[in-house]
């Protein structure tokens, strides 16, 4: 039988209130009276510097009583709501156990324990990488040696040599979490990973303010279906960043959203971005000591050392040092799953892949082809549907609030539900990272939506390379 670890994280989101004794309000940190998930969210957010939560009550939320706001007053107020007994009672003036702080760019919130005992016995032990074009390698001539994803690899064979180890490298370039979300079945759960790196960071700083929330709401899908399917496996989250966010001291923008996912699921986070701002003082100047050819985002060989290092530096304390790993027990803990998600938008965002590599998923079709076998690059995703004549069409009907499209057709007109034909161009100009949003905004119902190519340069001329690889749909109840 496989113990469950019961993490504090898993119940911050149960609003039942946990009343207030009338000799204290520690805790209280919206000051309604009781003390429950929601000021354990704001102090964190607080902490993290999310906008819109600048102001708290400091004395309220001074729940270990030492006159400071840090994280260790969001470490007591987390483990006082989730019934931890030593920290019943507020303020709490003990010794409050932690992990170790190895690095001021790593957030422990895990240990490695599954991974050793896998690591340690005879069973295949899958390390994913999924990613974009900075987990992949570019800007490296010998990506499978010197990339940060090599050398991390390259320091697991090394330190356990007889291990049944296999990388699973599915990172492509120019995509973020939006795409990871739909491919994350096919390229993490069914592989059966037991250790899964995800880095989207950059890729989802690309996607503008407007769509920046969405992407963090696909990241955390990308979170939840590994915890659904995958219980016990280990993830860590990797923040990179690029030139133009070099001067932030502390986390971007995006690294604190994504931050505050991995804080709710208990998931290890390790900010290799500020590890290289911090090397190059917070300035670009020397921005050619760790990158080649005035390239903004892809580290040269010297710049995934950097990335590679810290991650390491984690690596070797939860793996191999002797002091940590003989605490660890022989049984694989399975993470439990928070109640519902950490953004109400995403309680009827559970996400189908519709893979086209035949036309038996579709309603209807004329004047298209399919081919059956090729893949998207490092993904999974199979096949894809392309016009064999300027008079084509698709219909393809689905049931949920959205759909969007991975397509290299630089035109097509579509219509939903028999409405008014819209002419859309897909290129880096429109949106920044595929796939494509399409329709959204939608009634959870069915619907039908239909597809004309209209080529290249929109004018019906499809003899160029046109295709939709798959179409993913949003919102299913």
């Amino acid at each position: 039988m496989k113990k469950v670890l019961a993490l504090f994280l898993a119940v911050l989101f149960v609003m039942a209130p946990l009343a207030v004794s009338a000799e204290s309000v520690y805790g209280d940190v919206d000051e309604n009276g009781a003390v429950n998930s929601v000021d354990v969210i704001k102090l964190a957010r607080h902490l993290a510097g999310w906008g819109g939560y600048e102001s708290v009550n400091e004395t309220f939320a001074d729940v270990n009583g030492d006159s400071a706001l840090t994280p260790l007053d969001n470490i007591v107020l987390s483990r006082h709501w989730a019934g931890w007994s030593a920290y019943g009672i507020l303020p709490f003036t003990g010794e409050i156990v932690q992990k170790e702080i190895i690095d001021e760019n790593i957030t422990v919130r895990s240990d490695l324990s599954n991974v050793y005992n896998k690591l340690t016995s005879d069973e295949e032990v899958v390390v994913t990488y999924l990613g974009g074009s900075v987990t992949y390698g570019f800007g490296t001539n010998t990506p499978e040696q010197t990339s940060w994803r090599a050398l991390t690899y390259k320091w697991l064979t090394d330190n356990f040599p007889d291990a049944n180890l296999k990388q699973n490298n599915v990172a492509i370039g120019g995509t973020g979490s939006h795409l990871g979300a739909f491919r994350t079945q096919l390229d993490v759960i069914d592989k059966n990973t037991d250790l899964l790196f995800v880095e989207f960071c950059v890729n989802d700083s690309y996607c503008g303010t407007a769509k920046a929330g969405l992407a963090t709401l696909f990241y955390e899908q990308i979170i939840r279906q590994v915890r659904e399917e995958l219980p016990d496996c280990q993830v860590i989250a990797v923040f990179t960043r690029d030139i133009y966010s070099v001067a932030t001291h502390g986390k971007t923008s995006i690294a604190r959203m994504h931050d505050a996912v991995c804080e709710r699921y208990g998931i290890t986070s390790i900010d290799v971005g500020h590890e290289l701002s911090q090397a190059l003082n917070y300035s670009s100047a020397d921005w050619d000591l760790y990158f080649d050819n005035d390239d903004v985002v892809h580290p040269a060989d010297g710049g995934y050392k950097v990335y590679a290092d810290l991650i390491i530096k984690y690596l070797d304390k939860y793996l191999a040092d002797d002091d940590v790993v003989a605490e660890y027990t022989s049984e694989i803990v399975e993470y439990a799953m928070p109640e519902g998600y950490s953004d109400a938008r995403n309680a009827t965002t559970k996400l189908e892949t519709v893979q086209l590599d035949s036309t038996s998923v579709l309603y209807s079709s004329k004047g298209i082809g399919v081919n059956s076998t090729a893949k998207y690059q490092a993904s999974n995703l199979t096949g894809y549907i392309y016009p064999t004549a300027a008079d084509n069409e698709v219909v393809f009907k689905f049931t949920g609030t959205a759909v969007d499209i991975l397509a290299s057709s630089q035109y097509i007109e579509y219509s939903i539900d028999g409405g008014k034909p819209v002419t859309k161009k897909f290129n880096a100009d429109v949106d920044p990272n595929p796939p494509f949003y399409l329709v959204d905004g939608l009634e959870p119902t069915e619907h039908t939506l239909k597809i004309k190519f209209l080529g290249s340069n929109g004018t019906g001329d499809v003899s160029s390379s046109n295709m939709i690889r798959a179409f993913f749909v949003r919102g299913i109840k």
